[in-house]
């Protein structure tokens, strides 16, 4: 039989940034071991004989720390746990944004999943709401995400829907790598909502967002002062909710340009400069 054992054995920051300290602690430790030894298989060999010992990583790369227990008799037991050090990398994306009807009192509450990417951990995040324009609410989400998981949770904030035409949600995290996955529009009618392109004055690239009930084909023209055709593009794989699409203009000459852009009957026009 087996005199020297352990169980429930916890080392904390299996994921970390560089430099990483791993803290161990045992939690229940059973009679009968003479000697421990803690092996964190760094470049160093390091071992450690402490009952609960911290060490520190100071290179990126995987790394299996293994403990090994003797006891008296020469039985063993062994446990082991894998380590990633990495640079970290936070990379939030809002993949849904749904707005859910109450039926007593008419108002709605938006419904947000998020999406962590990035390779850290993720505790609490802001969320902007845009009313149409015409106002925000902030919200400090409570979370503790994991990298590659998602999670889905509805706002406390009730909105009321009469005035609205559209409500974007955008997250607002520290950092983060990708802030292009960070937003997400619902339309309240079935009106096509265009966005005055930006960054105007436009140096080379100009982004026009758009928000739509239903997918459909988007056209997209620029003219100059004159009338003169300067740009054509057809777009026709386009999603419902919020779309974006960048335009490179970098061969456009300084002056003043129209954008003309057309989704289904709708037709919007918007004026913006090169510089």
């Amino acid at each position: 039989s087996l005199y020297c054992s352990f169980a429930q054995i916890v080392v904390y920051l299996f994921i970390g940034r560089r430099p990483t300290t791993l803290e161990c602690e045992i939690l229940k430790f059973f009679n009968g071991c003479k000697f421990l030894l803690w092996k964190f298989n760094d470049k160093s060999t390091t071992t450690s004989s402490l009952i609960e010992p911290s060490f520190t990583f100071n290179e990126l790369g995987d790394y299996q720390v293994e403990l090994i227990s003797f006891g008296q008799l020469g039985c063993t037991d062994s446990f082991s746990k894998p380590i990633r050090v990495v640079e970290p990398i936070t990379d939030l994306s809002l993949t849904n944004l749904e707005l859910l009807p109450d039926p007593n009192s008419g108002s709605l509450r938006p419904l947000v999943t998020i999406r962590n990417n990035g390779n850290i951990a993720v505790a609490n995040v802001s969320i902007l709401i845009d009313l149409s324009g015409g106002g925000s609410i902030k919200e400090k989400m409570q979370i503790d995400l994991q990298p590659n998981q998602s999670f889905t949770q509805a706002l406390v904030s009730e909105l009321v829907p009469k005035g609205l035409n559209y409500v974007c949600a955008q997250l607002s995290p520290e950092k983060d790598e990708n802030l292009l996955n960070n937003r997400k529009c619902s339309t309240l009618g079935e009106e096509v909502i265009v966005f005055a392109p930006y960054p105007n004055p436009s140096e080379g690239e100009l982004y026009i967002d758009w928000i739509a009930a239903s997918g459909d084909v988007a056209s997209i023209a620029i003219f100059n002062s004159t009338g003169g055709n300067a740009f054509d593009k057809k777009i026709t794989a386009t999603q419902p909710g919020l779309s974006q699409i960048i335009l490179d203009v970098s061969n456009l000459g300084p002056g003043i340009y129209f954008v003309v852009f057309s989704y289904g009957e709708i037709t919007k026009t918007h004026r913006f400069v090169m510089n």
